[in-house]
Order: C-alpha cells, then structure tokens, then sequence
C-alpha cells in the first residue's frame, strides 16, 4: 500500500470481504462489553473504524496498528477517537515494547494483511503472544490470488526484473500450496493458538471499470514507486495485461468478464487457553 488516499478509495473488495466475514464470524465469538481490541494491519484506519468497531459493538478500547507509519498517521488523522486510537506495528517483528506498553488484547484482528508477511509463524507467534489467556483471534488474508501469480510473472520480464528482484517477499507461503488452510492450521497449532474454524473461501470480484480496476492496482503494488515515473503507466499496463493473460490461460476470462478476477481467502478463527 503506497498512498493512504488513494488507498482509502480503492480498496472495495477488502470492505465487502471484512462486512461479510465480520457479519459471520461476531456471532461465533465470545461477547464482552469490555473487550481490548487489536486490529492487525489496520491500513487507512477505516475498516478498523467504520466496520470492525460497529460490528463489535461495545467495547473499552479498540486499537489499529499498521507497519506503516504513513497509513497510521492518515488513520490517526481522520478516525481516532476516545476509544479508537492506532500505533505503528510490523507484526513480524519484535512486539516486546509494544506489548509492555499496550497489554495484551481479548480479541485480535486482521484483515488483508497476513499475505504480505514472509515469516507467518513469527507473526502468529507475536499474535498469540499479544492475546490474553481465553482471548479470540480472527486472521482473514489472501491465501492464493492471479496477482501474485501477476508479480511472479513480472518479475521475469526484461523490462521490469531489475526492480523486482525480491519478489518472492510479496507472495505468500501458501500461494502454491494444495491445502494452505491446513498447513495455517498446523503453524497455529505450533504457535499455541487453538484452531476453532480454518478453511479457505473461493471468492470473486468484479470491478466496476477498467480505472478502478487500474487504481486498485496501484493502490496496493508493492513495486509501483520503485519505477522511473515516466515509465509506472506502461508498468501499470503491463501489469493488466499480463493479469488478463493468466486469466485466459485458466479458462476464467471472456468478453464480459475483462474487470473481474476470482482469489482464495484463508479465514481462521481460533482461541488462546
């Protein structure tokens, strides 16, 4: 994610996923007026804001964190409040200061940011660790996805390979696996977070124009600013036509069809004893 404000317009999909999700999943989960909430990978701050804390309801605190200083300084701008507040964390890191300031959480959070983590098992090792004893954690990402497929493609062409040498960083663990809920299920075993629920979800989405299409692209690439400028259009335009291609190539594109494209969430639901 490179720029908060167009972030904030082009990030549908990831708004319906959550409302869906969140719509399913509250009811499964523990209620409790004075949960401390902890929303990992908060972006723009309004998901956190205008989906997670109206879903949850009552709640004594609710805190997005987000390993980019930019995202969390526009969340802190536009949605902080007394019981919102957001904090700059790489959840792959080292969460010890964090965790001495903040406490540990009831429930913990994440939506659309575990597939841009490497390390999942440290990841969920901190998130277990940042979860109180009894506490619940609902964990939504992209497990497979023609993006990432998009990247890895990219990444081989001539033009484009000298800016995307590290691109095995930005595709998931679990983007070739058969049975990538299974093999997340194990790591949260591993971990000390008990699975109650972990299985993916074929899901698909069809934008409205090209240009939508276009800004969430760029919304979300992780390569697009270490492009020359003058020459990001033509990545950009890459980067739709090579998607269309992987799309033609899985029998999942026709003529009606140019501006949707169909990805695997993982949802995992489970619980620290």
């Amino acid at each position: 994610m490179n720029d908060p404000e167009l972030y904030s317009k082009a990030n549908p999909f990831q708004v319906r996923d959550a409302t869906q999700i969140l719509g399913v999943y509250k009811k499964r989960m523990s209620p409790d007026d004075a949960d401390i909430v902890l929303d990992i990978g908060c972006g723009t701050g309004d998901v956190t804001n205008g989906i997670l804390g109206p879903s949850l309801g009552r709640f004594e605190l609710l805190l997005g964190v987000d390993k980019s200083r930019d995202m969390v300084e526009y969340a802190q701008q536009h949605y902080e409040n007394d019981s919102v507040f957001f904090e700059v964390l790489d959840i792959a890191g080292d969460v010890t200061d964090f965790r001495d300031e903040w406490g540990t959480f009831s429930k913990v959070f994440s939506f659309y940011c575990l597939h841009w983590v490497k390390n999942l098992k440290k990841a969920l090792t901190n998130i277990q660790s940042l979860m109180k004893n009894g506490g619940e954690t609902l964990l939504v990402f992209v497990a497979q996805c023609p993006v990432f497929e998009m990247h890895e493609r990219m990444a081989e062409n001539e033009r484009w390979k000298s800016y995307m040498e590290d691109v095995n960083d930005f595709v998931p663990m679990t983007q070739h696996l058969a049975q990538p809920s299974f093999v997340f299920s194990q790591i949260m075993e591993e971990v000390g977070i008990s699975p109650i629920n972990c299985s993916t979800m074929n899901r698909t989405f069809a934008f409205t124009s090209t240009k939508m299409l276009r800004d969430c692209m760029v919304a979300v690439n992780p390569f697009i600013n270490r492009i020359p400028l003058q020459q990001r259009n033509e990545f950009i335009e890459d980067c739709i036509k090579t998607l269309s291609a992987i799309k033609i190539e899985s029998g999942n594109l026709n003529e009606n069809e140019a501006c949707c494209f169909s990805y695997k969430l993982l949802v995992a639901h489970g619980a620290k004893n």
